[in-house]
């Protein structure tokens, strides 16, 4: 009988493939720390203002679980696959239930007597280094451990991504194009009337940061800005450059952490492989 990781590491590729997509839609290629927020702007005639809104991103995190889920996968693939060499078939239904990659939880002693009763010392001496310290705590990031915590949260619920370090924009006129319509010329006193007090100069952020759940925040307003004009249809088609940093766990860069914890299974998977 033989034994494989193929689908580990088809597992692994499939997580990084979700990253690469994540990757694509967020990652400024001049700054890859900095990524792109998407911003629906409208104007309201009735307040002379150019409302901006989150537009939609409630899927990213969904990608990322999906990552998540499959870089845990790969390794709980890896497991089974050691575990049946041991045994020299599959595990009986009993013993499936115990088959998972251990990953150490914080506090906790390695329990390398019971892993080597499952898998066999070599696997276990190749798997023990990967792990978290025994001080290690869940608010630090360590591949494996933090890896672990957010799959067992994707099991039950959306994983939350916060957004912080939102840029400025500015309604400027080389940004913004006008149809049917055109600006009053500052300074005019209308204008200067018709606008808040508070609200003269550039664009203002409003809220932030977002917290990045499935769906709830999107549309939510902004920022805006106060501009009139004139014209029968006033419409001004606006997009702003809007930055910020997508979080994981509220701490750490999303795609830093997928690429990490991506590369720790990743070496896993390649240290485990040959020994079946």
């Amino acid at each position: 009988m033989t034994y494989s990781l193929e689908s580990s590491w088809a597992k692994r590729d499939r997580a990084i493939a979700h990253i690469h997509d994540l990757r694509a839609e967020v990652v400024l290629p001049e700054n890859p720390h900095a990524h792109h927020i998407p911003i629906v702007c409208q104007y309201e005639a009735d307040s002379h203002s150019i409302v901006c809104r989150v537009g939609k991103m409630s899927h990213w995190p969904l990608i990322v679980g999906d990552a998540i889920h499959n870089l845990r996968g790969a390794l709980d693939h890896a497991w089974w696959q050691c575990a049946s060499k041991k045994l020299g078939r599959e595990p009986d239904e009993c013993q499936a239930r115990s088959i998972q990659f251990p990953i150490r939880t914080p506090g906790k002693n390695w329990d390398t007597a019971s892993h080597v009763s499952r898998v066999g010392r070599n696997v276990v001496s190749i798997v023990a280094p990967h792990q978290p310290p025994k001080a290690w705590n869940w608010s630090g990031f360590h591949s494996l451990g933090t890896l672990n915590r957010l799959s067992n949260i994707d099991k039950h619920r959306t994983l939350p991504l916060l957004v912080r370090r939102i840029g400025s924009a500015s309604t400027g006129d080389s940004r913004g194009k006008y149809v049917d319509c055109a600006p009053v010329p500052e300074p005019d006193r209308e204008r200067d009337a018709l606008r808040p007090r508070m609200e003269r100069g550039p664009m203002e952020v409003l809220t932030v940061p977002a917290i990045l759940g499935p769906g709830p925040e999107e549309g939510r307003p902004m920022f805006r800005s106060y501009v009139v004009v004139t014209g029968p249809n006033p419409r001004i088609e606006f997009k702003p450059d809007f930055t910020g940093e997508i979080l994981l766990e509220g701490r750490w860069n999303v795609i830093d952490s997928l690429d990490r914890m991506g590369a720790t299974v990743t070496q896993v998977l390649g240290d485990v492989e040959p020994h079946l």
